[in-house]
């Protein structure tokens, strides 16, 4: 499983790569700023979004708060892949892809951070002008973590911090989900 999950990244990452020209989205290029509510596996968050024109990534913060627990997580997508798909009512529909990397720490009884790539498959709604509403479901792989805390420490390897073995398996997966906006200007 991990061999076709690495060859679909690596072939996604080529054509994005590959492209001579990327194709145009529907909405304005330049800065943005937004906010989203993510959910997924392994956490569900508050999300605040933006982009500078002078830098070619997007970026996303979240910001968890549980029952013994604070995360923050930090992301930056490079949209490789712009493609208009048409009109959807009065907006204009468009769809975005390339790759990305992911930072999250957790802080609880330990402290831990997880430093992977990510991949989002967004599909973005222009209603106004400049008012984007966005719909961004993303897979990502952890490739290190680290754990300290409970009189010990941890490193990990394509696996979660927080996880019991060095081992791919599920704790190295991370699935998310965001709805939300931004504003283009």
């Amino acid at each position: 499983m991990f061999r076709k999950l690495f060859m679909v990244a690596v072939a996604v990452i080529a054509i994005s790569v590959a492209m001579p020209e990327k194709a145009e989205a529907a909405y304005p290029n330049g800065s943005s700023v937004g906010a989203s509510i993510s959910a997924g596996y392994p956490y569900q968050s508050l999300n605040i979004t933006g982009k500078f024109d002078s830098v070619p990534l997007v970026f996303g913060a979240s910001f968890g708060l549980g029952s013994g627990y604070f995360s923050l997580n930090v992301t930056g997508d490079w949209w490789g892949l712009q493609l208009p798909l048409g009109r959807a009512g009065d907006a204009d529909v468009s769809m975005y892809l390339g790759p990305g990397f992911a930072l999250s720490t957790q802080i609880s009884s330990v402290f831990a951070m997880d430093l992977g790539i990510r991949m989002p498959i967004g599909f973005s709604f222009v209603v106004q002008k400049n008012w984007e509403i966005f719909l961004e479901p993303s897979i990502g792989l952890n490739l290190i973590g680290f754990a300290v805390g409970d009189g010990g420490a941890s490193l990990r390897v394509l696996g979660s911090s927080l996880g019991d073995d060095f081992a791919f398996g599920l704790g190295a997966l991370s699935f998310a989900g965001q709805f939300g906006f931004r504003y283009w200007f």
